[in-house]
């Protein structure tokens, strides 16, 4: 069979995709390298612009928090807030809201593959060949959406390697604590002695998602930052330390020429680079 599209990654963008091309009457098939749920590292902000394309879901929408107010930290904890007449988003976890797309695609017709390496790809200009661990499938269309490291961008020679400068890197782990309730509509935001960076407080039920974000040129000093970090937030708070063991990511700094297309291939996501390079939101 010779798939109309095929899309590798199941992150919101290569899962989206994959719905919207099976809504409209497309043969789609849907890979990634992880097993489905998985979790990574993320702030879990949804914004409200980002919400409007999903209206159609909100009934079913895994959402953990509505967000109307902002804190803004200073170095030495002093904040000033600030409350929004509008809804600004809402929080939700990645491994609940990735495997929700990826299920509403699936259910449009999507077929999806999880759990797969792929080793090679091949585009002769009549289809493109992709050489995985289930076996070789065959597309008209090759949308890579794997992230920041994107196998496809590199291996087609679409994107080289980047250097430091273009990447932004990133920790974050989802604290839940026992019995404990927080204020649900307030988003934290903390200043770091990082380039580039800040640290960020979100509400999801029963605790937080904390993290850390800043140039790459430090990743590898934010683990062991983030440790310190998280432990003065809850600290600040009047909750104990917790274990913690955070998950990492390279994030594309938006902003760069880049080659996004190439004979069948085309590439959305962070594996385009598609970041805001002041957010980090994709």
């Amino acid at each position: 069979m010779v798939y109309d599209v095929c899309i590798i990654g199941a992150g919101p963008s290569g899962s989206y995709c994959a719905y919207r091309l099976a809504n409209m009457g497309y043969k789609v098939l849907l890979l990634d390298k992880s097993k489905f749920p998985r979790d990574k590292c993320c702030g879990g902000f949804l914004s409200a612009k980002a919400q409007r394309y999903l209206e159609h879901w909100k009934d079913d929408m895994p959402v953990q928090c509505t967000i109307s107010s902002i804190k803004l930290f200073s170095s030495k904890m002093e904040y000033v807030q600030r409350k929004s007449p509008m809804i600004l988003g809402s929080t939700i976890v990645r491994k609940d809201f990735d495997a929700f797309i990826v299920n509403k695609a699936v259910l449009q017709g999507t077929e999806f593959y999880d759990g797969i390496t792929i080793y090679k790809i091949l585009d002769d200009n009549k289809k493109v060949e992709i050489h995985t661990s289930k076996g070789l499938f065959a597309c008209k269309i090759l949308i890579g959406a794997d992230g920041a490291l994107s196998f496809t961008a590199r291996h087609l020679g679409l994107i080289p390697r980047f250097p430091l400068y273009k990447f932004g890197y990133a920790c974050s782990q989802i604290i839940k604590i026992d019995g404990f309730e927080s204020d649900e509509s307030i988003l934290e935001f903390y200043c770091i002695p990082y380039l580039g960076g800040f640290g960020w407080c979100f509400p999801v039920k029963n605790g937080f998602n904390i993290g850390v974000g800043a140039s790459a040129f430090s990743y590898k000093k934010l683990h062991d930052y983030y440790n310190k970090f998280t432990k003065l937030v809850l600290a600040n708070k009047d909750l104990p330390s917790v274990s913690l063991s955070p998950k990492g990511a390279f994030v594309p700094a938006g902003g760069f020429f880049r080659t996004l297309c190439k004979g069948r291939v085309l590439l959305i996501g962070d594996a385009s680079g598609g970041v805001d390079p002041f957010s980090g939101e994709g």
